[in-house]
């Protein structure tokens, strides 16, 4: 027989204590299936623009849904169009000055009533999945640092006070061409995923993290860890979107 799940979500995003402006952005449409957070490039002018170009690029697939929906593959192609839109406008753009381009990170979620996923990344925006209380990072940072970890020149605790650790290797609007890296996922009854900017999973451990997707609902999830962070110094815009499978 074939198996349904069903799911529910939240979000919550907050410009944190120091940012006076909030480049942070979150799609969180449940009956679609489809999520998705974006955080604009620390730094630069006119990423929270960036960030909801990129939110209602995905908003835009909503907006004609049928009885029927697509299938998996069929979504996440329209997906991997609008967001390559995206791409190639913000490519054109510069900030005031002419210095930079204007760009977002991105971290998408799909999901079909069969349980199956597809996870869809550029930048440093991440998808953690909590599964029998154990959590796995289903993303890998686009990052110099990243990259450094991979080539064994410095550890993840180096990493972590590398004075380039916010530089990016993808982004949407970072190169002509944009590349999407795609995982796929079977999912259970019982699997809870956080989709989450680095304002939020830098400033907490893993036990917390576990701790706040381990809440009753998806609401007290996001508000549980947004709250451990606002307790810190929040020095950065931070996002939180839980998806609960049941």
């Amino acid at each position: 027989m074939t198996r349904h799940l069903n799911w529910h979500s939240a979000a919550c995003t907050h410009g944190g204590k120091v940012r006076p402006c909030n480049e942070d952005g979150y799609f969180n449409h449940s009956p679609a299936g489809l999520w998705a957070v974006a955080d604009g490039l620390g730094g630069y002018q006119n990423g929270d623009v960036a960030s909801r170009m990129v939110i209602e690029a995905c908003s835009s697939l909503t907006d004609s849904e049928s009885a029927a929906p697509l299938p998996l593959e069929q979504r996440q192609l329209a997906l991997h169009r609008v967001l390559e839109r995206v791409n190639r406008h913000l490519g054109c753009e510069k900030t005031l000055d002419g210095s930079q381009a204007i760009g977002s990170t991105v971290v998408a979620l799909l999901l079909s009533p069969e349980g199956n996923a597809v996870c869809l990344w550029a930048g440093d925006s991440r998808c953690y999945l909590l599964r029998r209380r154990r959590l796995y990072q289903i993303t890998r940072d686009h990052s110099l640092v990243q990259r450094l970890i991979e080539q064994k020149r410095i550890n993840r605790r180096e990493a972590d006070s590398h004075p380039q650790r916010h530089v990016l290797t993808r982004a949407i609007g970072g190169a002509p061409e944009l590349a999407l890296e795609t995982v796929e996922l079977e999912l259970e009854r019982g699997d809870r995923l956080l989709l989450c900017t680095d304002g939020l999973y830098r400033e907490l451990s893993e036990e917390q993290m576990v701790a706040g997707l381990c809440q009753d609902t998806p609401g007290a999830a996001v508000t549980h860890l947004a709250t451990r962070v606002l307790h810190g110094p929040a020095t950065d815009n931070l996002t939180a979107l839980a998806v609960f499978v049941s």
